[in-house]
């Protein structure tokens, strides 16, 4: 199902629902990304290591790293997805595609039911809770005006 337009919003209270329900809440630089064969799935799964540069909630700070692994759902598209990729219509990509490599990320703990992991891990998808930097404007405007005020 599509998720509902309240959680696409541009507004103040769809930032803070996502900055409370996230461990940590950082702006970070991919350094990494390693391809590996899916287990579950047929495909590959991404693993994304991430270098922080701005933490807005949290126990990471600046320089810090964390990987995340996309590709295992419907929704993950992970860094290196091609849907990420700016094009002009009419005309072909040129080189080596280019990748975003700064990204807000709202990271959520995996989900687990009865104190018990459910194996889903958080993935880079097509939510407001992982996004390139370029994509980030309106958060990144609310998160500087009150990420201080709601973390305490």
């Amino acid at each position: 199902m599509p998720l509902p337009e309240r959680f696409w919003e541009e507004t103040p209270d769809r930032v803070k629902t996502n900055f409370d329900g996230a461990k940590f809440v950082v702006v970070a630089k991919v350094i990494k990304v390693v391809l590996k064969p899916a287990e579950i799935l047929p495909g590959e799964l991404e693993l994304a290591t991430f270098r922080v540069e701005h933490s807005y909630k949290g126990k990471l700070k600046p320089g810090s790293t964390f990987t995340v692994e996309s590709g295992r759902t419907a929704c993950a598209r992970g860094v290196l997805d091609d849907t990420w990729q700016f094009s002009v219509p009419g005309k072909s990509p040129q080189g080596k595609p280019k990748y975003p490599k700064r990204w807000l990320i709202y990271y959520t703990p995996p989900v687990s039911f009865q104190n018990k992991p459910l194996g889903l891990p958080f993935e880079i998808q097509e939510t407001p809770l992982s996004m390139p930097v370029s994509q980030a404007t309106y958060d990144l405007d609310v998160l500087k005006q009150f990420s201080r005020q709601w973390a305490q």
